[in-house]
């Protein structure tokens, strides 16, 4: 039986994803960057969390600005 994944815990997934595309896509960050570093770490952390059914519930800060 699969898991039960909450939507938004899939949505953060797919922000963080997103945001750490976005910022190597600037061609300003490169793989070895500590931002970029940070977002592959919560990325990571997400999935383990989805593959053991154990959610992180720390907020999450957005390293792009969104206004």
């Amino acid at each position: 039986m699969l898991p039960v994944v909450n939507p938004a815990v899939e949505e953060q997934l797919r922000r963080l994803q997103s945001e750490r595309d976005n910022l190597l896509r600037t061609g300003v960050f490169n793989t070895d960057d500590e931002m970029i570093l940070e977002l592959e770490r919560r990325i990571r952390a997400i999935i383990h969390s989805m593959d053991t059914g154990n959610v992180p519930v720390a907020p999450e800060k957005s390293y792009t600005n969104t206004n």
